[in-house]
């Protein structure tokens, strides 16, 4: 169709160029007017052609969107039942929407799992810690009298030793004093046992004998006292010894207790150091589980936006293939008309 035009409007214009050439053939400008009219009409010819090149160029596009839009058409018209087609994706769409948001549900209910037992673990790691603090503050309470009870031995065992080097001192002195008593009284009793009854003694022995006479029983009271005094002393030293030995005794039960006491706190502590590590690789354990978790939950998140992205698109193509792509085609098919009718005036 545009060759056989273009080939019209070459043969009018060729026709038109005759009949000039006849009229102007006689007259003397005849040369010079045809080459400058020549020229003129080469140039004209060739914007012509290249017009007609674009149109034709601008017309082959436009029978090729007509084509692929005729051809849109009849895929449409061979299609039986669209709407039950589209009915069904949008069915399927909302059923996948619905098992996106149940496992929405599903996750968002595993993670308030999650979440109560890292509180839960959190928890007894804090009891732990607490309990972990009372047994030290316990131990370190038992160390403070444990010593307390060794420096309180250590004194006793001090005094014992003052109190026994007491002892044996006043021991020593008052046997010291028993036995000066006894050799003056031996020696008085020799004298008086060999000291006849009646002796041409000079006044001044029986002077000496009356005076050492005279402090025979008081030399008797005092060695009777010293006796007492030496009893007294010697139930005393029983008692001193009887009290260390009790306190002795009592200060090592005491330090064997401390000392069990001491190994069962310190097992005690050593059980709850095991029990507060198991913990602490547990709750690291379950705070890995609960990052991969969140972790899981954000690319849920992620793929459940994705998803709802891909039903928003999907609508709304549907809706626009639906309601927009006839006046679209339509419209399309309406516009390369007017170039045509432009063309025809």
């Amino acid at each position: 169709m545009y060759r056989s035009s273009f080939l019209r409007e070459v043969r009018k214009e060729k026709y038109e160029r005759s009949d000039a050439y006849d009229e102007l053939r006689g007259s003397p400008e005849f040369d010079s007017l045809a080459q400058a009219r020549g020229l003129e009409n080469l140039q004209e010819l060739n914007e012509r052609f290249a017009s007609y090149i674009n149109r034709a160029r601008v017309l082959e596009q436009r029978n090729t969107i007509l084509r692929k839009q005729l051809e849109t058409f009849q895929r449409m018209d061979e299609l039986v039942g669209l709407d039950e087609a589209f009915a069904g994706q949008i069915e399927f769409n909302r059923q996948r929407m619905r098992e996106l948001a149940s496992d929405r549900a599903k996750l968002e209910r595993e993670e308030k799992d999650a979440q109560r037992m890292l509180d839960e673990y959190r928890n007894k790691y804090r009891n732990e810690r607490e309990y972990q603090q009372r047994l030290k503050e316990t131990l370190e309470r038992l160390n403070k009298e444990a010593d307390e009870a060794l420096l309180c031995n250590l004194e006793l065992q001090i005094e014992s030793q003052f109190l026994q080097d007491d002892i044996n001192a006043t021991k020593d002195r008052y046997k010291k004093n028993l036995m000066e008593i006894q050799t003056y009284v031996n020696v008085l009793q020799q004298i008086i046992q060999t000291t006849p009854r009646v002796s041409p003694i000079t006044a001044g022995i029986c002077e000496e004998k009356l005076v050492a006479e005279r402090r025979i029983p008081v030399l008797q009271s005092q060695l009777e006292e010293y006796k007492s005094i030496l009893c007294q002393l010697q139930a005393q030293k029983y008692k001193l010894q009887t009290e260390t030995t009790m306190l002795e005794q009592a200060i090592k039960n005491t330090q064997e207790s401390y000392d069990d006491e001491i190994q069962l706190y310190n097992e005690q502590i050593e059980n709850l150091r095991k029990g507060i590590e198991e913990a602490e690789r547990t709750l690291e354990k379950y705070t890995t589980d609960c990052r991969q978790l969140v972790i899981y939950q954000q690319s849920l998140e992620n793929e459940l936006e994705r998803y709802k992205r891909i039903i928003e698109n999907e609508d709304s193509r549907l809706n626009s293939a639906i309601a927009g792509t006839p006046v679209t085609l339509f419209t399309q098919i309406y516009r390369p008309v007017q170039p045509q009718a432009s063309r025809g005036r």
